[in-house]
């Protein structure tokens, strides 16, 4: 059996359809992947391409759910097609030669609707290169100018946010596995897996963004941590550090006395943010989450017993990794240490709003300043972007060697930073195309 259209001329028939059994959906399911791999490197329209394979699947006419879909965006070149790992891995799917392990109408409709809508936006990206071993953690400045990154290589390295290049690299002489602008962008601290340090701009600079010769160490602290997370709170009045050894410590974020701390657990904090607000901190180790009253912590003695959690999230093992407030308030984000899941709280209810799969273990989350985009860095090398609205994906970027370790919003929200195990740094600008309307 064959179709044509859209000048296109190719076998599609399922092994059943071939043995004379009732076409089904499943059956029609072979028949997509056939013609999209078919037509995969040649220079056929995609958007003609998935209306007709719509058209040849479910029988929706020129006026269905996809088709509509379809008529809203612009042409694009299937050979330049980068297509998203769920939409990959629902084609192997649908070629299973046993029709009962083929997805569903509904299962293939969503997976369409989200691969061409992100065919309807422009991703372009810079790689900052320099890094000789890989990237662990990337930071903004408050008022994003710089983008400060560090690795196993030792070093802290400063970039020109817009244009790339490197400004400054500043050298610690052991592994950086995280970084924490201080609100006011004058301090940076550094967390390595047995010291915590902090650079300041030299008293007779006043100028930002500093240059190189203008940071300083000022405080070293010697601490058998382990690896762990590290945060400033939103007024740069606390710096909090999570242990690899299940401690949070808080010290005061100017004088570095220390304030508070806690043995929460006997596992590594994975995870550490505060609200916007400043007053909650959440960290996260599987299978918790706890939500600490950071007013308290501000007050607590160190001398006294530990600090007591506000509320204790319960999730199931293999939740419980990187975490993330949205600017707003209304959120909080929590990954996956060893599965691929995302989970959504309500604040303050601390109720369980929704739930996603990445496909992949959630290495970082952050949400966009206006918190309409959650963006997530995954394991095998792509960064997610999603909707908070109906929680649905947006867009994959993909263009990493190796796993996502950190992503980043800017103060601003037009551009989007990672680093990864391939030992480099991308700013990514994710925009709708232009489309030209020819008279």
């Amino acid at each position: 059996m064959t179709t044509k259209g859209a000048g296109i001329s190719i076998p599609y028939a399922s092994p059943e359809r071939l043995d004379g059994s009732r076409p089904d959906f499943p059956s029609d399911m072979w028949a997509w992947v056939s013609l999209f791999l078919k037509v995969r490197s040649s220079a056929v329209n995609v958007c003609v391409v998935l209306t007709r394979s719509a058209q040849i699947i479910t029988g929706i006419s020129p006026q269905g759910q996809i088709a509509r879909i379809i008529k809203q965006l612009p042409p694009a070149d299937i050979s330049s097609l980068s297509m998203s790992t769920p939409f990959l891995e629902m084609l192997e799917q649908c070629w299973n030669y046993d029709p009962l392990g083929r997805p569903t109408i509904e299962q293939c409709l969503t997976v369409v609707q989200s691969e061409l809508t992100e065919q309807s936006l422009e991703v372009s990206s810079v790689t900052l290169e320099g890094h000789t071993s890989r990237v662990l953690h990337i930071a903004f400045s408050p008022d994003g100018a710089l983008l400060a990154s560090v690795s196993d290589d030792t070093t802290l390295r400063m970039w020109d946010s817009g244009s790339g290049s490197l400004i400054t690299t500043l050298k610690e002489g052991h592994s950086i596995v995280r970084l924490a602008f201080s609100p006011s962008g004058r301090r940076i601290a550094l967390k390595s897996p047995a010291q915590l340090s902090i650079w300041e701009v030299a008293p007779e600079s006043s100028m930002a963004p500093p240059r190189g010769q203008e940071w300083v160490r000022t405080r070293s602290k010697l601490l058998t941590t382990g690896s762990g997370s590290l945060a400033f709170s939103p007024d740069g009045g606390l710096l909090a550090c999570g242990t690899g050894f299940g401690q949070i410590l808080v010290w005061d974020g100017s004088s570095g006395a220390l304030l508070s701390w806690s043995q929460a657990c006997n596992y590594p904090v994975l995870g550490l943010a505060f609200s916007r607000d400043g007053r909650w901190l959440a960290s996260s180790w599987s299978p918790e989450v706890r939500i600490w009253d950071a007013c308290a912590a501000a007050s607590h003695s160190p001398m006294k017993s530990s600090l007591r959690p506000a509320v204790t999230l319960n999730i199931r093992p293999g939740i419980g990794g990187t975490v993330a407030f949205s600017p707003n308030g209304l959120f909080l984000s929590v990954g996956s240490f060893i599965g691929t899941i995302i989970r959504i709280y309500n604040v303050p209810s601390w109720s369980r709003l929704t739930e996603f799969n990445v496909g992949s273990k959630a290495n970082s989350l952050t949400f966009s300043p206006n918190s309409i985009r959650l963006a997530c860095g995954t394991e095998n090398g792509d960064v997610e972007i999603w909707d908070t609205q109906d929680w649905t994906r947006v867009v994959t970027l993909n263009g990493h060697r190796g796993g996502i370790n950190s992503v980043e919003f800017s103060p601003d929200g037009t551009r989007l930073a990672s680093c990864s195990d391939d030992e480099t740094v991308r700013i990514w600008r994710v925009k709708p195309k232009t489309i030209s309307t020819r008279t």
